[in-house]
């Protein structure tokens, strides 16, 4: 037994006997071994009890069980209470018992919460858990928290200032985090004062989490850690049944108003996001008003401007002539100047094109990414699309022109060890790549991969003047076979003719509808994406 354990695990558990021992399981499976496991009863009265008294028994001093007194049922926000007043590590790791962890969550969040000491808090990615069944059908809706992130948002692995986190999640920008995610230290959860005894059930976690954001920096990774389950049976099902999830939302959101009030936090990000979200709810004919009018304004231009543009009048024109449209009658609009639109390159706060490409190109490659994955430049692409199957991460970084790549590996992973290399934004700015390439191919283990995207028909990113190549598809393959088997190196090119004009006016992603930049023609090689095997 350890008096001291590093990490308290807490689970409060309410009639939980169906998913219950699973949880427990991904507890005992963690890589990291020192911690301790609080399993708070809530006042169940189905065999969870007797499951959290066998697992007791058999891990005595590894696992406490604790209840309230005289077995009652206090709610969610008490009991996370209660398992922190008894636990005795000074990292706090919570776990609701109907989800589960990835072997690893304990032992890399410890790592990052040492690294970064002003950190109260970490956080990760989740995945919402739908394949938990087994139903071949039910693995097509699993899907992962950072997917409504946008590529290249700037809070993925790094230390986030309070109080943006709680702005974000107000304008629902960031989804709020699962419990099931997070690890603190024993002083954040004092310095917020602990859970809301008053949230019984729905949003207690947003509340606790409130405060956290408003008073700690708290380290954002990309990594995937907790695996939410998706069931009938869960709180937020229940009350979405019962049609209790607006008022319970709209609890939360009164609580926060007088939560800020009573602290006189007067943060204007905060209190915009807040007063917006209220609104909704004191407004409730004018914001069914406003829904119908823009509705409504929707469908009459949908309806009147294939009858009113101009386009229509020169299509009448046009017809005079039959097949071949004449010269003159091109109608440019806001593109017709010899300036780009935006002189930002596709990066004026939206996602930019050859970015989308590249989030395309990587997502249809996942499986590949898996294991120990090493990347160039950070490492948010591995944790991204690999998720839960990357073990370890690593960076390396542009070299030098004159000397051999640096490649930075943790120093438990040896060379002709990785599973996966991530290259991307980085061989265009390499005047001889193919010596990297011959370095990052001694790097990967038999079978491994490396996966890159260069850029072919752009302009240099930023007007940076380091930019020495865009590539062709024929050039890209020539690089990659000096060291990879010809038929190991397979090429996928992505854009179109208006993807193409789009980008090199400095447009963004969402310029563009999906349909038009999902149309492929390769004549146009915007983005290239190369899979290069290692020979078994």
């Amino acid at each position: 037994m350890n008096d001291n354990p590093v990490v308290s695990v807490i689970i409060p558990f309410l009639n939980a006997e169906k998913y219950f021992e699973e949880a427990i399981e991904s507890v005992l499976a963690q890589t990291w071994t020192d911690w301790e496991l609080i399993l708070v009863d809530d006042g169940s009265t189905d065999r969870s009890t007797q499951i959290a008294h066998d697992y007791k028994n058999r891990y005595d001093g590894k696992i406490v069980y604790t209840e309230h007194e005289g077995h009652l049922n206090k709610g969610i926000s008490a009991s996370r209470n209660l398992g922190f007043r008894t636990a005795r590590g000074n990292y706090i790791a919570m776990l609701d018992a109907d989800d589960a962890w990835t072997k690893h969550k304990l032992e890399q969040q410890t790592a990052i919460l040492r690294a970064y000491p002003e950190a109260g808090m970490v956080c990760g990615n989740t995945k919402y858990w739908y394949s938990w069944t087994g139903d071949t059908n039910d693995i097509s809706l699993d899907r992962y928290m950072h997917d409504n992130l946008k590529s290249g948002t700037p809070i993925l692995n790094t230390l986030v200032a309070p109080p943006l986190l709680l702005v974000l999640t107000l304008n629902g920008q960031f989804d709020p985090v699962s419990m099931s995610n997070i690890m603190l230290r024993r002083e954040t959860i004092e310095r917020a004062g602990g859970f809301e005894d008053a949230f019984t059930g729905m949003h207690e976690d947003q509340a606790f989490l409130a405060k956290v954001y408003l008073g700690s920096p708290v380290f954002v990774s990309a990594s995937c850690w907790d695996l939410y389950r998706q069931h009938r049976e869960s709180c937020h099902q229940v009350a979405g049944k019962k049609g209790n999830q607006e008022s319970a939302e709209l609890f939360y959101l009164n609580w926060l108003e007088k939560y800020l009030g009573e602290k006189s936090i007067g943060d204007e990000g905060v209190r915009d996001a807040l007063d917006n979200r209220l609104w909704n709810f004191r407004n409730p004919s004018l914001n069914e008003l406003r829904y119908n009018f823009l509705q409504k304004t929707k469908d009459t231009v949908r309806t009147l401007a294939p009858k009113l543009l101009p386009r229509s009048v020169g299509e009448a024109v046009i017809s005079k002539y039959g097949r071949r449209r004449p010269f003159g009658w091109i109608d440019f609009g806001e593109l017709r100047k010899v300036i780009p639109v935006s002189e930002s390159l596709g990066e004026r706060g939206g996602n930019p094109i050859d970015g989308y490409y590249i989030d395309k190109f990587l997502g249809a490659s996942s499986k590949y990414i898996k294991g120990i994955t090493l990347e160039s430049g950070n490492d948010l692409y591995a944790f991204g699309y690999g998720k839960e199957n990357v073990i370890k991460g690593g960076i390396f970084k542009i070299p030098a022109e004159s000397g051999p790549v640096d490649v930075e590996l943790p120093p438990d992973i040896p060379r002709s060890g990785c599973d996966c290399i991530i290259i991307t934004r980085t061989l265009e700015f390499m005047y001889d790549s193919s010596r990297a390439i011959e370095t990052l191919y001694g790097v990967l283990k038999p079978g491994g991969v490396i996966l890159a995207a260069v850029p072919g028909m752009r302009t240099p990113s930023g007007g940076k003047s380091d930019w020495y190549w865009n590539f062709t598809s024929l050039s890209a393959r020539r690089l990659f076979e000096q060291a990879f088997p010809p038929g190991n190196v397979n090429i996928k090119c992505f854009g179109n003719p208006l993807a193409a004009v789009s980008i090199l006016h400095g447009l963004s992603a969402e310029d563009l509808k999906p349909e038009e930049l999902d149309y492929s023609d390769e004549r146009y090689e915007l983005i290239i994406g190369i899979r290069a095997f290692k020979p078994d």
